[in-house]
């Protein structure tokens, strides 16, 4: 080659690119900080059964819904409703590990092994259920990769797992726990954004 010091210019400028592109990680928390997690984490660990009521605006790249969402954990067994402001229903979600239904306000119901898979075939969007069952309390998908910013008193204040941008805005007391009252959660790959207000956790 005639230049290769032009060569070697460009992957240098594209290089740079590429990593000033690239989503920075967060720093590490500090001692105190990841010491308070460490505390919290097992009982967020060992919250299986929950409600929560709340308000939600779903924004996808073709529509918006906003409206009211009811939410029953189980350990193995989940029904999601939501409704409009109104209390009309708008679509419910009955479900496990291993099988979902999701219904319709016609009554229509359809069914798959997963609601994301399910949604999207009916919907052209999904959610990431059984994430936001983890997510909704604060708390990262067990092994599955992960990076969060905490706070002083050791909440998680963003997230990033699985594609998702997780931001928590705020927390409230339940019961003996600090529970997160206010959400926001973006997927940029599918153009899709919750904002969760949650005015009621019953543990």
């Amino acid at each position: 080659m005639r230049w290769p010091w032009l060569r070697v210019a460009v992957l240098i400028i594209l290089g740079a690119m590429i990593t000033a592109c690239a989503t920075p990680s967060f720093p590490p928390p500090p001692v105190e900080s990841f010491a308070a997690w460490q505390e919290r984490k097992p009982d967020l660990d060992q919250l299986r059964t929950w409600q929560l009521t709340g308000r939600v605006v779903i924004k996808t790249e073709d529509d918006t819904f906003s409206g009211v969402i009811f939410w029953s954990q189980e350990p193995d067994a989940y029904q999601i409703d939501f409704k409009t402001p109104l209390g009309q229903s708008v679509l419910q979600l009955q479900g496990n590990s291993q099988h979902v239904v999701m219904i319709l306000p016609n009554q229509k119901q359809y069914q798959a092994e997963n609601a994301e898979s399910l949604m999207y075939n009916q919907l052209g969007w999904g959610l990431p259920i059984k994430a936001l069952a983890s997510w909704a309390a604060g708390l990262p998908v067990a092994d599955s990769e992960q990076e969060f910013l905490l706070d002083a008193d050791g909440r998680i204040q963003e997230l990033r797992q699985s594609g998702w941008n997780i931001h928590y805005k705020r927390y409230t007391q339940a019961g003996v726990l600090q529970l997160p009252n206010k959400i926001f959660m973006d997927n940029n790959d599918d153009e899709l954004n919750i904002r969760l207000v949650i005015d009621k956790w019953i543990l």
